[in-house]
């Protein structure tokens, strides 16, 4: 898995629009991205499924209101392309 270049519709806005949202999570919702990406990416042995959910309980349990549906979207995100062979399109 490799950066193409291509324009990707997470890649096409402008940096300052993701830096800016990015700078809005609560540090639970960091955290839980955080901990999430890095066991979709590096822990191919622990199913996608069960890793969203983790981060998405954590996000539940200790973030804010709506944060959990934040941390679910990215990490599906991610694991579609991180795991393309695990994650069908549904």
């Amino acid at each position: 898995m490799g950066w193409s270049g291509k324009s990707t519709p997470c890649t096409s806005r402008s940096p300052r629009i993701w830096i800016a949202r990015w700078l809005k999570l609560s540090p639970v919702e960091h955290a839980a991205l955080l901990i999430g990406g890095f066991e979709l990416t590096r822990h191919l042995e622990i199913p996608y499924r069960v890793v969203i959910n983790e981060a998405v309980e954590l996000a539940k349990t200790f973030g804010g209101t709506d944060g959990y549906k934040f941390v679910n979207g990215v990490l599906d995100k991610v694991a579609a392309r991180a795991r393309p062979t695990e994650v069908r399109p549904r």
